[in-house]
């Protein structure tokens, strides 16, 4: 499933994190220099904390009027609490977290420049001590809007890779099921054409049925994506699929045998759906690329460290069976989360396919 949005990302990316500091500051701003009895003073610094506000939606001209109320605290008298110069560095984290480096440097840089003129008049004797203050919380806040810029980047990254794994996700499904149980109704539907025998539609109506069930089964994993749904079409285990396949493959006159070696209730349950949906494919694509009357063969081996499965078919001399074919792409994508490897391709008048699993120790079935 895609990953939503945290309320504080929501926050942070809207300028809510801004207003809510601004607002909060004002109000101290209100509440403290109410009891000095210096009201311009406090407009002073509600009007500074809600320019910083609007540098949300108008970054340039909210930062230059931002630079100007600045300013006017030179011609403040003593008495005033000026809690509205720290508007500015809002502002500066601001421009940070929506990733604007040029006009952040020049915000910083002016207003760090209209600091250290003021430290001559609030601080005359500590000028120095003031202005380094004051470049500390510049350097602060600039380094809060880029970690807070960073943190949006990495969750927007985290967002579209896990929307690029669901849709591989779908495409893997639809393919392992509609896409697949329709080709072999394709199939099943030329050869009852071709021998005329009428009895050979059920196979093809079931096929038909089997797909609008899988199909439901895609449009439900839309509804509510599932990590671990992209091996629904895995049924069984290993030994049930190589036993379905070498009956169906042999009913419809294919000259196929199957080879077992080592134990299939061995291999752990994630590897052998995996492996399920790979013999699922090179099966279909034996089924459509080879003759049945040339010999065809799978071979399964299960070791302690090790699981190997090959199955050759013969093709035409200038057939590329699956060479860019998406199912063996999305066998290649699961084998590789399980750390596993796919070979498909031609040796002299056959098509192997092989694939390689690393298993851990050997689970008793």
């Amino acid at each position: 499933m895609g990953r939503r949005r945290s309320w504080f990302e929501r926050l942070v990316t809207s300028g809510g994190l801004e207003a809510a500091l601004a607002a909060g500051l004002a109000a101290l701003s209100v509440i403290l220099g109410w009891s000095t009895g210096e009201p311009v003073g406090v407009v002073l610094d509600v009007a500074m904390y809600g320019v910083a506000v609007l540098t949300i939606r108008w970054p340039r001209a909210a930062a230059l009027a931002l630079g100007v109320l600045l300013c006017a605290y030179s011609f403040a008298p003593q008495p005033w609490v000026e809690l509205g110069q720290y508007a500015p560095l809002l502002a500066v984290v601001g421009a940070g977290v929506r990733g604007t480096p040029r006009l952040r440097t020049v915000m910083a840089v002016g207003y760090l420049a209209v600091y250290v003129v003021l430290q001559f008049q609030d601080y005359p004797d500590r000028v120095l001590q003031a202005s380094l203050v004051w470049l500390t919380l510049v350097a602060l806040c600039w380094l809060i809007g880029s970690a807070l810029h960073g943190y949006d980047q990495v969750q927007r990254e985290l967002r579209t890779a896990a929307l690029n794994e669901q849709r591989l996700q779908l495409a893997r499904g639809l393919h392992d099921t509609v896409a697949r149980t329709l080709t072999r109704v394709a199939l099943q539907a030329r050869e009852a054409s071709a021998s005329g025998d009428v009895s050979a539609l059920d196979d093809v109506a079931d096929g038909v049925t089997r797909a609008a069930s899988e199909l439901r089964w895609v449009l439900n994993l839309l509804r509510e994506p599932d990590p671990d749904a992209q091996l629904a079409a895995a049924s069984g285990s290993i030994a049930e699929a190589v036993q379905e396949v070498t009956g169906r493959l042999q009913e419809s006159g294919h000259q196929f045998s199957a080879t077992i070696e080592g134990d299939p209730a061995a291999v752990p349950e994630q590897v052998s759906g995996v492996v399920v949906l790979a013999i699922e494919e090179a099966v279909a694509n034996l089924e459509r690329h080879s003759e049945p009357s040339e010999p065809s063969a799978l071979v399964l081996s299960v070791s302690d460290g090790e699981l190997e499965l090959v199955v050759m078919n013969g093709v035409a001399a200038d057939a590329h069976p699956g060479s860019a074919g998406l199912g063996l792409l999305g066998v290649r994508e699961r084998l590789s989360a399980v750390g596993g490897e796919l070979e498909a391709g031609k040796e002299g008048t056959q098509w192997l396919t092989r694939l390689r699993v690393p298993l851990g120790p050997a689970r008793s079935g």
